[in-house]
């Protein structure tokens, strides 16, 4: 069955590698596409070249990314040229050199639908508008010869029997193809065409575009703020309906929405040029607003989990005012959650003494913390496994502690043993002769830790002297230490090492050879993944990095990962050349 032209073209120029392409071209382009938009879209995904873009995706007439195009045949017959091969698009009057652009002029829930309806246009640069709108005309009339259209004002409406239609429209020296949405209105194209306002005077636009490089790969504005007022009320309709089939989502769902609200904007940049896969974001909240309060005046404490000598595998630190969380989750309840959970507190107040709002939530200091430790001796007795979290009053928390451990049901006590570590009053929690869970306070941290050898290195920490001294990259070293930041920390090393202690039992349940060592040295191309946060003033800045040792462009160096390790497969998996650096 033959694909619509609409979905072939977008999927042949655009749509595949959307999240992949890599921008290339100066300011001014940039800002020539910027003010060709209106000011009132949802969004705005600026993409670069065709050629910078087939460079990275390593794309040839006939494979992409390294493997053969699917229905080739198909997608020329329908287009009437080879949209993979350079030479032809231009042929076909696209420039190839210029940037193009993907903009979401209105994205709309229907109550009855699961995903969005996007209203959109994409705007592809042309040598020859002409020329490359006959080719596509000619190409829907051979596809459906009842595909009607109709020229009007400037631009070509067409109806495809049975299929969405669409516009063209001219706009400076782009093609802008327009999709046709439910309810368009007469002056649709003639707003998208021809605006009142632009984007690049939009207040919001510029406060993004100021505060990322705009000129990175790929840079993308969202209107979230216009998103939530014009369609909050059928996400709430629409995601009830999902509650029904999912219960105890609700709240969350609530909270997500709230949350949607307390935020202006946001906008990211990908950087592909780099040996390393790098996404910068900025969201933009709204001062005073209730998540903003939430995360604002954390006074992080990572003292315990930097403190550990040994190599990290998993790391995260999250700053949260949890009385704020807390109270969030409370308005956030249907009336009927809120009498249960009402009921819930009573009865652990009269059965414990301990009120979880005063005597626990708001004794918290809003820094909680994650480690993982030392791949390798990871095994299914041994997780390495510490949390922390700060406190306001420790000996506040020591008296609720000993309250519930003095009110649990004697069976329960049986499984609890307390004791004294390195002068630090401890319980020890026997968990079905599998794990033993150990909680203390030391300073202003709650210690849980699963093992008595994590739980002695943790009362024990020194963050000047733990693992960050192991660390050779100084800007590892600088964002691991920063103490304003949310941070997520994977370092795939020491992951790989608990991969192999688990392998064998891997094995067994999913019948899987076990990797060769030219496997696992192809993994090691791969060195950790970061993601932090940081708060600054109403803005949540952010930076994601997957680390690499490649010495060439990210895309590429992953590429030649998966020609050697597809080599290693047709060859039964005999050794192979690691990948050129």
């Amino acid at each position: 069955m033959k694909r619509p032209i609409l979905t072939m073209l977008a999927l042949a120029l655009i749509s595949s590698c959307i999240w992949l392409l890599p921008f290339s071209a100066a300011e001014t382009r940039g800002a020539d596409l910027e003010t060709m938009v209106p000011e009132s879209a949802d969004a705005m995904i600026r993409l670069g070249s065709l050629s910078s873009l087939y460079d990275h995706l390593s794309v040839t007439e006939t494979t992409f990314f390294g493997e053969p195009i699917e229905d080739l045949s198909e997608i020329k017959e329908e287009l009437g040229f080879n949209p993979f091969s350079l030479a032809e698009l231009e042929q076909n009057g696209i420039a190839v050199s210029k940037p193009l652009a993907i903009v979401i002029n209105s994205l709309r829930w229907s109550e009855t639908e699961e995903g969005p309806k996007p209203d959109f246009s994409i705007m592809i640069p042309v040598t020859d508008y002409q020329k490359a709108k006959d080719r596509f005309m000619g190409s829907l009339k051979a596809e459906n010869s009842e595909t009607q259209i109709q020229e009007k004002n400037g631009f070509t409406r067409f109806t495809i029997p049975g299929e969405e239609g669409g516009y063209i429209g001219k706009k400076g020296d782009y093609l802008l193809l327009a999709n046709s949405p439910e309810e368009e209105g007469a002056g649709y194209m003639e707003a998208i065409l021809n605006p009142e306002k632009k984007l690049s005077k939009n207040e919001l636009y510029r406060e993004i575009k100021g505060g990322l490089d705009a000129d990175e790969d790929i840079f993308a504005y969202i209107n979230i703020k216009k998103i939530a007022e014009t369609q909050m009320a059928a996400l709430k309709k629409l995601l009830a309906r999902a509650e029904e089939e999912e219960e105890g989502v609700e709240t969350q769902t609530n909270m997500n929405l709230e949350s949607l609200k307390d935020a202006r904007g946001m906008g990211f940049t990908l950087n592909l040029d780099s040996p390393d896969l790098m996404i910068r974001s900025l969201v933009k909240m709204v001062p005073g607003s209730k998540t903003l309060k939430m995360m604002e005046n954390i006074q992080f404490d990572k003292s315990v989990v930097f403190g550990i000598r040994e190599n990290p595998m998993l790391l995260l630190s999250l700053g949260i005012d949890p009385a704020l969380y807390y109270q969030m989750m409370i308005d956030a309840m249907p009336p009927e959650r809120q009498e249960e959970f009402d009921s819930e507190l009573s009865a652990i107040k009269a059965q414990y003494g301990i009120d979880i709002k005063t005597d626990l939530i708001d004794n918290f200091g809003g820094s909680f913390n994650l480690g993982i430790y030392d791949g390798a001796s990871i095994n299914m007795m041994n997780y390495n496994t510490l949390i922390s979290a700060n406190l306001k009053d420790p000996a506040r928390m020591n008296t609720v502690i000993e309250k519930f451990m003095a009110k649990l049901p004697p069976e329960q006590q049986s499984m609890i043993v307390k004791s004294t570590y390195e002068g630090v009053p401890t319980y020890t929690i026997n968990v079905m002769g599998m794990m033993q869970v150990y909680i203390g306070i030391k300073g202003n941290n709650l210690i849980l830790s699963v093992g008595q050898p994590m739980y002695q290195k943790a009362l024990n920490a020194d963050a000047g002297a733990g693992f960050i001294a192991n660390i050779d990259d100084p800007k590892l070293k600088a964002v691991l230490t920063d103490k304003t930041s949310n941070i997520f920390y994977l370092n795939a090393l020491e992951l790989g090492k608990a991969v192999r202690n688990f392998w064998a039992m891997i094995q067994q349940m999913k019948q899987v050879p076990p990797p060769s060592q030219e496997v696992w040295a192809m993994a090691d191309h791969f060195k950790y993944l970061l993601s932090t946060t940081t708060l600054k003033g109403a803005d949540g800045v952010g930076l994601m990095t997957l680390k690499t040792d490649f010495s060439k462009p990210f895309l590429k160096g992953v590429l030649d990962v998966k020609e050697m390790l597809k080599k290693m497969e047709e060859s039964g998996g005999a050794a192979a050349d690691r990948p050129a650096q």
